[in-house]
């Protein structure tokens, strides 16, 4: 492939500047009203050409189809360079450095092949600047990210970072990416900011008909606090690791028609930032979709209105919980439809620590045809009869066709005298070690909790 070390810089106004002594590149500025510069293949010679393919017709080098070989033509080759103040970039590019945007907007239109050396990646980061990215692909006719050699794997390059991009949108249509997460871009190795696409924190944006495959770690991952992020219409193929990881903030902007296949974890994984945090909370009222595969969480807080849509299975690792805090609410209604599965990732009794409704008053509350398996892993605050599939630790649930199945300890427990437990109809209980309804109240209370 041929060279072409050029900046990405805005170049001096109104002029249009060749690459110096005849590399492979033509770059245009703008007319002086801040349009962005215009990157497109050169052939060499110095006369602003494009390479074209050796036929006459003038097609571009690349082979354009998506499938993911490397270009058979040339293509222009970008070094370590900084994007200021907004870029163009339509064809065949080779990227052999660092490449990051830190001002204006870096556009990529339909049809670009960008094929990373090892190691090389794209960042997007504006300092809480108007730093963004506009991917103009489609399902038909894609922007292609992977890496430079036939025999690239997963984690062969870095792959594409986005946060701190203010009130910039960011719009990711069409857009493949494949052999990337090789970098993490987080602070240690507990970091889970790993993946083909990272959306860091500040950074908004619109994920739509993308494919995400043969990444390492992740195909996509979400940790775009404050942020708003909303993906529909892609792809999640073959991934080393997760398809998606991300935080409980995020997972109400999925669309249920994403698509997984072949990913060693095939789980929506609610990611902790770093794998050595205690938890992670829902701050923001959310329904959270069914999707295709189950959910995977460790320990997460809900401290808003949480809904859970009928379908809906959540496996829960070991020692983990979710705990509905004061101010938070959990409504998992699937009244006459498929039932809402909370289940340990492994099956055996007691593996996880159970659903905890801890100072919830709300009347929210409801567990409607519900399964709950394999709870009870621990007491609360190391107090007797809390330890259990369900506990309600001065709060109040209505709770109706509920399986609670495989629990150490007690299957629903209450504890406080002010809790209430309502409903309790067509429940069924499985193998509980301890009481299958259990009302328990603490020692300077005259009554115990009122539990069904």
């Amino acid at each position: 492939m041929k060279s072409a070390h050029q900046s990405l810089r805005e170049l001096t106004p109104i002029l249009a500047i060749f690459c110096i002594l005849g590399l492979a590149c033509v770059v245009e500025s703008g007319e002086g009203d801040n349009q962005p510069n215009q990157v497109t293949p050169g052939d060499g010679d110095g006369d602003g050409t494009q390479p074209g393919d050796g036929d006459g017709d003038g097609t571009q080098p690349g082979d354009g189809d998506g499938d993911g070989t490397t270009p058979t033509g040339e293509c222009v080759e970008l070094t370590s360079d900084e994007v200021e103040n907004g870029a163009v970039l339509d064809g065949c590019y080779l990227v052999d450095g660092s490449l990051t945007v830190t001002g204006g907007t870096l556009q990529i239109e339909g049809g670009t092949e960008m094929y990373f050396e090892s190691g090389r990646g794209l960042t997007v980061d504006g300092d809480d600047g108007e730093a963004a990215i506009e991917i103009n692909g489609s399902s038909s006719n894609p922007v292609l990210m992977r890496g430079s050699s036939d025999n690239a794997t997963a984690g062969f390059w870095s792959g594409v970072r986005i946060r701190r991009t203010g009130a910039a949108p960011n719009t990711i249509s069409g857009l493949i990416v494949e052999h990337a997460g090789g970098r993490n871009w987080g602070t240690n190795q507990r970091d889970t900011r790993q993946g083909g696409l990272v959306i860091d924190t500040g950074a908004d944006a619109q994920i739509t008909d993308g494919i995400f495959r043969h990444n390492q770690h992740a195909g996509l991952s979400i940790h775009a606090a404050g942020s708003t992020v909303t993906v529909s219409g892609s792809s999640f193929e073959d991934n080393e690791g997760y398809p998606i990881r991300l935080r409980p903030n995020h997972v109400g902007d999925l669309n249920p028609d994403l698509h997984f296949s072949g990913n060693d974890d095939e789980f929506v994984q609610i990611a902790r930032v770093r794998s050595n945090d205690p938890h992670i909370t829902l701050e923001n009222d959310a329904t959270w979709p069914t999707m295709a595969i189950p959910y995977e969480a460790y320990r997460f807080y809900v401290e808003a209105d949480l809904t859970l849509t009928p379908g809906s299975t959540f496996h829960i690792k070991s020692g983990g919980f979710v705990r509905i805090n004061e101010g938070g609410t959990l409504n998992a209604d699937a009244s006459g439809a498929d039932p809402i599965r909370f289940v340990g990732v492994s099956s055996a009794p007691g593996s996880w620590t159970g659903l905890r409704f801890i100072r919830s008053y709300s009347e929210d509350n409801v567990l409607a045809n519900i399964e709950v398996r394999n709870g009870g892993s621990s007491s609360y605050r190391h107090e007797s009869g809390t330890r259990g599939g369900i506990l309600v630790w001065y709060g109040r649930l209505d709770i109706n066709e509920a399986v609670i199945t495989d629990s150490e300890g007690h299957g629903l427990t209450g504890h406080g005298d002010t809790t209430l437990v309502t409903g309790c109809e067509d429940m069924t209980f499985e193998n509980i070690s301890s009481n299958e309804i259990n009302a328990h109240q603490r020692g300077n209370e005259s009554d115990p909790a009122t539990v069904c």
